[in-house]
């Protein structure tokens, strides 16, 4: 019996570890501020000798005139129907959208476009 209540607390300590390795984890592995990771803090420090603008929601897309590009990279989750209306009118300015995504969460914005396009 006192076998089985030590292999039962060494298994939930176990457990208790890999919980508290999991929740103390985050995304900054991944952002685009990490100067080791896949070349997207290379982009985004090219970027920076441009004008550029951080867009965080469809009321950012008002001000673009001509000429401008939206890139959309890796979306975390489908758009709204008022980003998917701010994006109409964004490329009805004679705008750019660029689109990268590995998911397919960007076919929507296709759709929404008319575009037979599919990712």
């Amino acid at each position: 019996m006192k076998n089985a209540f030590r292999i039962a607390g060494i298994l939930l300590l176990a457990a208790l570890a890999l919980l508290l390795v999991h929740l103390s984890s985050n995304d900054m592995e991944f952002s685009r501020y990490n100067p080791g990771w896949n070349g997207t803090s290379a982009f985004f420090s090219a970027l920076d000798r441009h004008q550029v603008t951080m867009v965080s929601g469809p009321g950012g897309l008002v001000g673009a005139g001509p000429g401008a590009t939206l890139l959309i990279i890796a979306p975390g989750r489908p758009p709204t129907d008022d980003e998917l209306a701010a994006y109409r009118a964004f490329l009805d300015r004679g705008n750019t959208i660029f689109l990268a995504d590995d998911f397919g969460t960007v076919n929507r914005i296709l759709a929404a476009l008319s575009s037979r396009i599919t990712i």
